[in-house]
């Protein structure tokens, strides 16, 4: 036959071209027979083609010749193609159709073309087609049938199939015979099976020589075909022997089938002796009740090998077997079988989905049986999930590998309730990272909802003239699946590129070559694409709100109809995603659906998740998921509630089904997996929030907290840990004791991180090892991008997997890094620290280090944290009284700060605490630390829980230097206030570093001769950096540096506050007053507010009563001074002024001008102030330190206040009178403290210590120009104080006071001529060692030395 033909396929489409209906559907056929090559996959579209259209072919004239060039087309590929049997298979097909429908008798074009096939197969070699020959006898039977004259058909007809009956027979007399086979495999079954296969054999025999002989169509017609012969092996063994034993019966049918499938030649009933297999084996569990384990394993064995053997060639034939002989193996409950059973199914290896893009009617190309495979293993677990780990292990390695794919018409969701159903709760651990692979949770099936609303809208935008989305809508609504997802990814790349190589993987030529169709808006798309994802994918817009899309893409410069396209587009990826992935995008949506599901109420969790702390979204998450858990595996089933429509699609022509599924545990898996993705990123929020720079024991009891939420955690996943239970118990039990070792939470932290070591090991990696790398070497050619050529790389792939199981378990790759931060912390820490520094530090709580006044949080705001001064300030702001902003650090750090000090990460976490309360203290104030041009100055103070006035260090203008200087006197235009605020912050500085007080006082009265100035006020600007200036260089000269950077200055000020709790005055005031050395001191750091503006502002020093009597009356008594800052009066440095009226009177002081008068509106504000304290709040009568910045209400600020010190009621001495003591009389100061004294003068304390030592019965006072804390020692030491200057409320009355001693100060009349131990009142000059007497209760002051009596005083007396 000649078999180069001409394609004349325009005979095949002139036949339709009147049928516009078909005509379409022949044109793409006859496209694939010009263009495809040839394949098994048109030879099928051909016959099936011409089967459906056969009558068309002949009513059509042209039809003959049409047919004829199908025949033509179809020789010519079995010439040229491996694939012959197809070939063969559907010419044979196509004659029989002409033969069934009596065209052969019509037109002698068909038996010349059919006549021409005959003889073309009849000189060619058939040993190889015998299984599809078989439709010879057919169409014989037709010839016969139809009563076919033509000699030619009939002769070559009968040449081919005498030739086909004695190929066939010689064929099987070759192969190894039955008994043959029994003697190799089971020698005692040959008996049995001998006489039965003997008959037949001999037939054969006949019918071989027969076939040789017989020329006559008839007499071959009634010689058995394959086909029939091979029914006649279907029923052999029922001629078998019976053996009376089931295991040898077993073993007859179970190797017979094996020969059968050994037997190439036998292939047509290697199907049914598949199945066979199965019911056997199957049957014989069913019936056998005592059965010997170790010979059944053996026949296991051999019927295994058989199923290894096709398993990927007849895959439906083995899964049924597999099926059959699971369901009996399950119900035995033997063991051992059980296992050699899912050993050898694990063996066998699974059927991957193998994705080959889609076809044109809109399904997916993939491997059919790859269902079919999932569903096998979904049923065998079902059965009993605690019995099948193995199983359930293996197959999460294949899918890993493998990957997975599932179509919504599979309906796979009512295989996930099977299993729910069964008692998976001992296995959950095991269960739960399958079923996550298992893309299945949503109750749509296909295209409903807003999914088919999107999807039609997206496609329609355009009319259906875009192919791409056409195609996309038509999957979405015909067969959709996860692979939608992909494929919008590709659509949305190809866009960007226009490159239709993204795509080929996934779209037939036919719909590439029509995508030119959209080359209008490519360009469009492209821009607008490009801008929205900025390089990144288009998963990235799934965490982008709604509105910022929409404003972006309203943004581009593209025409509406592209704007309205990117977003359905984008819109339908939400979707598809929120539908196959378990990650949540719209929470509060899907939180809401809950309820809806038949699940507990999950509303709660909307308000929990938007503004709750990251432990209570954790906590309230875990609560719910255990809600969630307590369903999934509870021993209740529950019945699914299907809607589903079975349905054929129009334009597809294909099945498919819509409609709705639900099941309450399915639901419930589907939430709790949803919800565990949320959990595991906020894990991994809360891993990193912990700061493991360095640990303490307020370290330890966060660390204790999440730990035990991990423990819970554990628990969802199904992991339990007994170890991991105890080893946390014995953390808590530490924490509760107070002297444990950090050595000892070291070993704890060790014992964690075992117990996590071996939870990975039983739970990730042990129950896969056994099949891990054995699966891989089976899967080895199946996984895409790797060639497994030698061990490194197996064990590379092991890995990988192994690291993707511990990620399936959200919580434990946190808590490995948790716990392995927390043991490198701790090595950091115990190799940099001494003992005695490591163990302070496990006492810090870093979290109690610092305060806002503004904000302070309640579990420090007490004195013990804040010290008197800071606690009463936050006291005072909660009260709505004006309090410069600002933040304490607190005595924890006082208490901690070697360990601070010497460990680098804590002082680092200080700082940043610091810094981020300085920013804070920015945003508020609106100025900024370190700015010149509007820079934000504050003061440092201390503040000891038990006050200790003027003993400590503290610093004003901090983050002042000569730059900030230029700045702020550009922003002020007050150069005077910026220079003195300047020199005060010099002294600080100096003082702090231990220069005396003296000095600087020296240099601004050398200044004040200079310039002939009274007070200091008095200076010019210039005059007044001068003296700032002179500040500086004496510092300097004592080998001090003065740090320029603000946030040094800041750092170093607070070092030294702290440092001063150990200064020589502090020491000597606690040792004085007995107080104790391990209270420490905070730091309170304020935004400045200066009393030093102009004559406007001033600072102040207030009692809420008079300080000499004993009644509780209120009265505004103390001192203030007008252009100062607070420091110069509590230090008694400048000449001050009484606050009320009342008190001007009292102390004789009528010619000075009270605050009450000169600043009257300051003066209601401080009574206000103090009528509220004493009378609304009830406090105790207070003293008070103020500055103002102005003459207004607004302008006030209180800066600290503390309880005043009662004067005791009780006897008190007094001078007599008499006519001496009068004349004697030189002057008048202020009172203080004490009675009448009269006593030698001293000047030191070696004065002190000399006639203390002379004559110990005779007082001695103290004379001084004033009295600054520094001498502390000496007031202590002396009997009684007079100074030149100072007030009522300056540090060294207070102190005067709480000593008990005898005080007078502010007596302006005398001069001290400190170094020369001697002083000047009026014209008399007195040295060390004269008498004077001083009345610390009205000021007087004596020359000489006079009686005094004891009086009782009381209220009255004043």
């Amino acid at each position: 036959m000649k078999t180069s033909v001409e394609k004349d396929f325009d005979k095949i489409t002139a036949v339709f071209s009147s049928y516009p209906g078909i005509f379409k559907n022949v044109t793409t056929l006859v496209e694939k027979l010009r263009y495809s090559p040839y394949d098994s996959e048109i030879a099928q579209e051909i016959e099936t083609h011409y089967t459906k259209y056969a009558n068309y072919y002949f009513k059509d004239p042209q039809g003959c010749e049409a047919t004829s060039v199908l025949i033509h087309y179809l020789i010519e590929g079995f010439q040229q193609t491996e694939e012959k049997n197809a070939f063969l298979k559907t010419i044979l097909k196509i004659i029989l159709k002409i033969f069934e429908e009596g065209k052969a008798n019509e037109n002698y074009f068909y038996t010349n073309t059919i006549s021409e096939v005959f003889e073309y197969f009849n000189a060619i070699p058939l040993d190889r087609y015998i299984s599809q020959l078989g439709v010879l006898k057919n169409i014989g039977r037709e010839i016969i049938k139809k009563d076919i004259k033509d000699t030619q058909l009939i002769n070559s007809f009968t040449v081919l199939y005498q030739k086909y009956l004695y190929a066939f027979y010689s064929s099987f007399l070759s192969i190894q015979r039955l008994d043959e086979y029994f003697k190799k495999f089971f020698p005692d079954g040959v008996k049995f099976i001998k006489h039965a296969y003997e008959d037949l054999f001999n037939e054969v025999e006949i019918m071989a020589q027969e076939t040789s002989k017989t020329y006559d169509i008839n007499r071959l017609m009634s010689i058995p075909s394959d086909t029939e012969f091979f029914n006649k092996l279907r029923e052999l063994p029922k001629n078998f022997s019976d053996s009376a034993d089931l295991w040898i019966n077993l073993q007859v049918m179970v190797y017979y089938h094996s020969w059968i499938l050994d037997t190439e030649d036998l292939k047509e009933l290697h199907e049914f002796s598949l199945r066979e297999l199965g019911r056997t084996v199957r049957n014989f569990l069913l019936q056998f009740k005592n059965i010997d384990v170790k010979k059944f394993t053996l026949v296991l064995d051999a019927v295994f090998s058989k199923f290894d053997k096709f398993f990927y060639l007849l895959p439906a034939s083995v899964m049924f077997c597999l099926e059959e002989i699971g369901s009996a193996v399950y119900k035995l409950k033997t063991p051992e079988i059980l296992n050699s059973y899912i050993e050898h199914l694990i063996l066998l290896g699974f059927h991957a989905p193998q994705f080959r893009g889609f076809y044109r009617d809109y399904t997916i190309n993939v491997n059919q049986y790859h269902v079919s495979n999932l569903r096998l293993y979904f049923d065998l677990i079902s059965k009993s999930p605690s019995e099948s780990k193995e199983l359930i292990s293996a197959l999460s390695i294949y899918l890993f590998f493998g990957g997975i794919h599932i179509k919504d018409t599979d309906l796979f969701q009512r295989d996930i309730t099977k299993l729910l159903n069964s008692d998976i709760s001992q296995v959950f651990y095991l269960v739960k990272p399958l079923l996550k692979k298992i893309p299945v949770y949503f109750n749509e099936i296909n295209a409903e909802g807003q999914l088919r609303t999107v999807s039609t809208q997206v496609d329609e935008i355009f009319k259906r003239r875009d192919p791409l989305m056409h195609f996309i809508r038509k999957q979405i609504h015909v067969e959709s699946s996860p692979l939608l997802l992909e494929l919008l990814e590709k659509t949305v790349q190809f866009w960007i590129s226009a490159d239709r190589k993204i795509l080929e993987p996934y779209l037939s030529e036919e719909i590439l070559k029509e995508l030119d169709l959209i080359e209008e808006h490519l360009k469009e798309l492209q821009y607008l694409f490009q801008k929205l994802l900025n390089d990144s994918s288009l998963q990235s817009i799934l965490s982008t709100p709604l509105d910022v899309l929409v404003s972006k893409i309203e943004s581009c410069p593209v025409s509406e109809i592209v704007k309205n396209k990117a977003m359905l587009t984008i819109r339908l990826y939400q979707l598809l995603h929120a539908k196959y992935k378990t990650e949540i995008v719209e929470i509060e949506s899907f939180l809401k659906e809950a309820f809806y599901q038949g699940l507990p109420d999950a509303s709660f969790l909307i308000d929990v998740l938007r503004d709750s702390s990251l432990s209570r979204k954790v906590e309230s998450l875990i609560t719910y998921l255990e809600s969630l858990k307590k369903i999934i595996v509870s021993p209740e089933k529950y019945e699914a509630f299907e809607d589903i429509t079975h349905k054929r699609h129009i334009v597809a022509g294909i099945p498919s089904v819509s409609g709705r599924y639900s099941e309450r545990k399915f639901n419930a898996l589907s939430f709790f997996l949803r919800l565990e993705n949320l959990l595991n990123s906020l894990l991994d929020e809360i891993e990193q929030s912990i700061d493991l720079s360095f640990i303490t024991r307020a370290t330890l009891f966060r660390i204790e907290k999440y730990l035990k939420l991990f423990g819970r955690i554990l628990e969802l996943n199904g992991i339990s840990s007994q170890k991991y239970i105890n080893t946390l118990s014995m953390l808590s039990v530490a924490l509760e004791i107070r002297r444990f070792t950090f050595s000892q939470y070291m070993d704890i932290f060790r014992n964690l991180a075992e117990s996590v070591s071996d939870i990975v090991n039983t739970y990730c990696t042990a129950p896969y090892k056994r099949w891990l790398k054995k699966i891989i070497m089976k899967l080895s050619n199946n996984i895409e991008g790797t060639e497994l050529k030698d061990f490194e790389l197996v064990n590379a792939l092991s890995e990988k997997f192994l690291r993707e199981m511990v990620i399936q378990y959200p919580g434990l790759s946190q808590l490995d890094r948790l716990i392995s931060r927390i043991i490198k912390a701790s090595y950091n820490q115990a190799e940099k620290l001494t003992y005695t520094d490591l163990d302070l530090l496990m006492t810090y709580d870093p979290k109690k280090i610092l305060c806002d006044i503004y904000h302070p949080r309640e579990e420090i705001n007490d004195r013990i944290h804040l010290g008197n001064k800071g606690h009463n300030l936050i006291r005072l702001t909660n009260k709505g009284i004006p309090v410069p902003p600002g933040f304490i650090l607190t005595t924890e750090v006082f208490r901690c700060k070697e360990a601070i000090n010497n460990f680098q990460p804590v002082k680092e976490h200080l700082n940043r605490e610091i810094h981020s309360a300085m920013k804070r203290l920015e945003l508020f104030t609106k100025k900024t630390f370190g700015d010149s041009a509007n820079p934000l100055l504050v003061s440092v103070r201390s503040g000891g829980a038990l006050s200790m006035p003027g003993m400590m260090n503290s610093f004003l203008n901090v983050g002042i230097n000569e730059k900030i200087i230029e700045g702020l006197i550009k922003q002020t235009g007050k150069p005077w206030f910026v220079w003195d605020s300047y020199r005060r912050f010099l002294q600080c500085w100096g003082m702090s570093f231990g220069l005396d007080r003296d000095e600087f006082d020296s240099i601004i009265n050398d200044f004040k001769k200079k310039y002939k100035a009274e007070l200091k006020i008095q200076f010019t600007p210039l005059q007044m950096k001068e003296v700032a200036m002179a500040y500086k260089d004496f510092i300097v000269s004592k080998g001090i540096y003065i740090e320029e950077d603000p946030w040094r200055q800041l750092e170093i000020a607070i070092s030294q506050v702290f440092n001063s709790w150990y200064s020589g005055k502090a020491k000597a005031y606690r040792e004085i007053l007995g107080i104790s050395e391990d209270w420490g001191t905070a730091a309170i750091v304020q935004k400045m507010v200066f009393g030093n503006l102009d004559a406007n502002s001033g600072s102040g020093v207030l009692f809420t009563r008079n300080p000499k009597e004993s009644t509780d009356t209120l009265m505004l008594w103390g001192d203030y001074t007008p252009g100062a800052q607070g420091e110069d009066i509590v230090s008694g440095l400048v000449k001050t002024y009484p606050i009320s009226v009342e008190q001007k009177i009292i102390e004789g002081r009528e010619s000075e001008k009270s605050l009450e008068e000169a600043f009257p509106e300051i003066y209601e504000s401080l009574l206000e102030i103090a009528e509220k304290l004493i009378y609304k709040e009830r406090w105790d009568h207070q003293e008070i330190e103020f500055t103002f910045e102005g003459r207004g209400r607004n302008d006030l600020y209180i800066l600290q206040t503390r309880e005043m010190s009662y004067a005791k009621r009780q006897l008190m001495s007094v001078f007599i009178p008499g006519e001496s003591l009068t004349e004697s009389k030189v002057g008048t100061g202020i009172g203080v403290s004490g009675g009448a004294l009269s006593g030698r003068i001293v000047f030191d304390i070696d004065d002190i210590r000399e006639f203390k030592q002379k004559d110990p019965l005779v007082p001695v006072i103290l004379v001084r120009a004033d009295t600054v804390p520094d001498d502390i020692v000496h007031i202590a030491s002396a009997d009684g104080i007079l100074t030149a200057r100072g007030g009522s409320t300056s540090h060294a009355s207070i102190i005067a006071t709480k000593l008990g001693k005898t005080c007078v100060v502010g007596f302006s009349r005398m001069i001290v001529y400190q170094n020369e131990k001697k002083c000047r009142i009026g014209k008399k000059i007195l040295k060390k060692g004269d008498f004077i007497s001083i009345d610390g209760r009205n000021g007087l002051v004596y020359l000489g030395k006079h009686p005094t009596q004891t009086i009782y005083l009381t209220g009255d007396y004043f």
